[in-house]
């Protein structure tokens, strides 16, 4: 910033300069005041001496005429005495006829005459003298000696102002040569035709001459005074108008110096980059907010670089600097919003997002553009994460829909092959065909149970378990079964808390892990599985909305095989997807880890790249200490009815069939009713006979949760066993607590069925 001055700081400043402008104003006018002075008194002194010239060479006029003439005759006076230098010139005296005499003059005198005459007349000396003078008056005074001393050595002229009794006068004097006609007198002193006879002096009074001179000087002064008053009266009123413009003017610039702090202050406090670029596509501004983005340490580090080559990656930079040339050019209207990478300082790429406007010169052409910029990079991230979330919650929605109706279908087969079964010899040669459908059966329950695990549903066997011990058994399978060339290496933390989940599930879950390391491996390599404690850490979560803060146990299973690309890890997560061969995977082992550990409340992660390996990071809650019980605790003896009335409610008819047919099988009697409506109303009816009601939880129109509900008011002590074929924790733990007193689930075995109604009846 630059310093400030005060308004009294200018005021002074400007008066300063006014008192110097004024005094050199005054210095100058007075400089050419004297100057017209000098010029008045040299002009004086010019005419002076150019009028003594002038009587100069009127008296040498005089002289010569008369010289040549021989002299002049005169009327005989007091004033014309004798000549006494003429008295060898015959005819010096002559008498006319009229008798009157008539004397010769000399020239010198005759000049002398005229010269006094002009002296009485117009106060001018003027005399002829000489340093040989033929008559004492024309002796030469001081000043006349020096200049005729001065004539003999060559001078011609002699100039100078003097004192005459206490007056001043010009003196001048010039040489008088010897001539023709002057010989006749000057002949005898020993002159020959060209010396130097002396000389005319002149001297020319200076006082009216003065006085013409102080009038001019008087009045040039005046004129420069009243110059010299205007000019100052000019200085103030352009001082004051200068000094009211200074103070408009510092005014102004306080102003803009104000509006570009505020400016500055909102760049700075602006949480967008804030970018400005010229027609080159230089940077000539930007805020700190986007030094902190490109990770720069100031803006001087930007300003004055070509943004697209020095800012973004070079796959992108064409394209972009095309669309900003385009827009400059006017090619293309305004691009109000862009969205594009940029390369920061590190190297990292960093994702975009712009709101442009484009700045015009005076002319009204495009000069640059202002950009603000928002790095919307994690909202990329989590705007990805949530659309894989999504696809992955859809896809499990139809894996669990598609489960669902195959368990229908599969606890049909499975329940009518176990009622051939029962009803069939051991030598019947049926026999093997009826047992090869049950195996079936059960792998198809395999399938429909990994299904349903990916759909984060599961058998409702929660227990506190410790997966330490879990991942000893897998590894000890896999010990004898895999390559011995596969290393497997284990690192299980001591203290490891308890997970509430289904062993049975949880070890599948570590199975699949090992397996998939297992294939990625191939014949030889190395598998690590390690578990430890972690604290919440968001990082972590790449699939799915973030942890709750908590304690969680983490599994990993690394291996070095070859490693996914990026699209590969995006799809892995998705069921029946899988890289390897057809027939050889049904792509739904990874499915089934995603679902059981986000149905448990946690995540799972990929972490691969090519050539690198791979790593899958299971979080899951910590349990709290303890030990739950078993939601479902099935008798492995078979029980009979004895006559006992069991109320079916499945909106499947098949099920509704199967069940009457087990029930029956079993020694039960069997009321059934095909939705909870008809269920409410059956057992209105008959709850005095009715000793327990086999209730499905997933039906249409009124679900078995609401159904319950509706029984319990009708009979609060009603006995319920809850049957589906994905029961879901949560709600099966809630009607327990509530008071259903057991769970089955779908498809069941008539044992297992036994045993649930013996003990919903019996307590055994």
């Amino acid at each position: 910033m630059g310093t400030r001055s005060s308004p009294s700081k200018v005021t002074q400043r400007s008066k300063r300069l006014a008192l110097f402008v004024a005094i050199g104003w005054t210095v100058s006018l007075a400089a050419l005041s004297i100057g017209d002075i000098v010029q008045v008194q040299r002009y004086v002194l010019a005419m002076a001496r150019f009028e003594a010239r002038g009587a100069f060479n009127k008296d040498l006029s005089y002289l010569r005429w008369i010289a040549r003439k021989g002299g002049l005759y005169v009327k005989s006076s007091a004033n014309t005495p004798g000549n006494p230098q003429l008295k060898l010139v015959p005819q010096r005296v002559l008498t006319t006829s009229d008798g009157v005499q008539l004397k010769l003059v000399h020239p010198a005198y005759m000049s002398q005459q005229v010269q006094s005459l002009g002296l009485k007349q117009y106060g001018f000396r003027s005399r002829i003298t000489s340093l040989k003078p033929m008559r004492p008056a024309n002796r030469p005074d001081r000043w006349e000696r020096r200049a005729l001393l001065a004539f003999e050595t060559g001078t011609e002229e002699s100039l100078s102002l003097e004192q005459i009794e206490g007056r001043e006068y010009l003196r001048f004097m010039r040489t008088l040569t010897a001539e023709g006609p002057c010989l006749k007198c000057h002949g005898a002193q020993g002159y020959a035709e060209g010396d130097v006879l002396g000389g005319i002096s002149i001297s020319v009074p200076m006082k009216e001459h003065r006085a013409v001179a102080s009038r001019a000087s008087l009045t040039f002064v005046g004129e420069h005074a009243a110059i010299w008053l205007l000019g100052l009266v000019g200085l103030v009123l352009g001082t004051r108008s200068l000094l009211r413009h200074q103070l408009r003017q510092q005014k102004h610039e306080q102003l803009l110096r104000d509006e570009h702090q505020r400016a500055q202050a909102y760049l700075e406090a602006s949480a967008m980059m804030i970018l400005a670029l010229d027609r080159d596509g230089c940077v000539t501004e930007i805020n700190r907010r986007g030094c902190e983005i490109l990770g720069v340490e100031s803006p001087d580090a930007v300003i004055g670089r070509e943004w697209f080559s020095a800012f973004l990656p070079a796959e992108d930079r064409n394209q972009v600097r095309e669309v900003f040339k385009r827009l400059i050019n006017g090619e293309v209207r305004g691009v109000r919003y862009f969205e594009n990478r940029i390369l920061r300082c590190d190297g990292t790429l960093r994702e975009m997002s712009w709101r442009n406007a484009i700045v015009y010169d005076e002319a009204g052409v495009p000069a640059g553009t202002l950009t603000s910029g928002e790095d919307i990079t994690d909202r990329k991230r989590a705007e990805a994460q949530l659309r894989e979330a999504q696809k992955m919650k859809a896809i499990g929605a139809l894996a669990g829909g598609v489960a669902h109706d195959m368990n229908n279908v599969l606890a049909v087969v499975h329940g009518l092959g176990e009622l051939l079964l029962h009803g069939m010899s051991a030598a019947d040669p049926k026999r093997g065909d009826v047992e090869e459908i049950l195996q079936a059966a059960k792998r198809g329950q395999k399938l429909t149970s990994d299904l349903l695990g990916f759909a984060r549903k599961g058998s409702g066997k929660v227990e506190s378990t410790n997966i330490n011990g879990i991942v000893e058994d897998v590894v000890g399978m896999l010990r004898r079964t895999l390559s011995k060339k596969v290393e497997l290496e284990v690192a299980l933390e001591v203290e490891l808390p308890n997970v509430d989940c289904d062993p049975s599930q949880m070890a599948n879950l570590v199975m699949n892990l090992c397996l998939n390391a297992a294939d990625a491996v191939g014949e030889s390599g190395s598998v690590t599985i390690a578990t430890r404690i972690v604290e919440h850490d968001p990082s972590l979560v790449r699939v799915g909305s973030e942890l709750p803060a908590g304690r969680y146990v983490g599994l990993s299973v690394q291996d070095d095989g070859e490693g996914m690309d990026d699209a590969t890890v995006r799809r892995a997560f998705e069921p029946f997807f899988t890289t390897k061969p057809l027939g050889e995977g049904a792509g739904l082992g990874l499915s089934m880890v995603y679902g059981v550990a986000t149905g448990l409340g946690g995540a799972a992660a990929i972490e691969s790249e090519q050539g690198q390996g791979t790593t899958v990071t299971v979080l899951l809650p910590a349990s709290p200490t303890g030990t739950r019980d078993a939601l479902t605790t099935p008798s492995q003896h078979v029980q009979r009815g004895h006559g006992a009335t069991i109320l079916v409610v499945d909106d499947e008819a098949m099920i509704r069939n199967l069940g009457e047919r087990m029930l029956t099988s079993l020694g039960y009697r069997v009321r059934v009713a095909s939705s909870g409506a008809e269920a409410i109303e059956q057992y209105a009816a008959h709850h005095a006979t009715i000793d327990v009601v086999l209730l499905d939880l997933a039906m249409p129109l009124m679900d078995g949760a609401e159904c319950y509900s509706e029984l319990k008011k009708i009979d609060p002590a009603v006995v319920v066993v809850i049957c589906t074929g994905h029961t879901e924790s949560a709600t099966a733990a809630t009607l327990l607590a509530d008071g259903a007193v057991g769970v089955v689930t779908k498809p069941f075995e008539i044992s297992e069925l036994a045993a649930a109604l013996a003990h919903a009846r019996l307590g055994v």
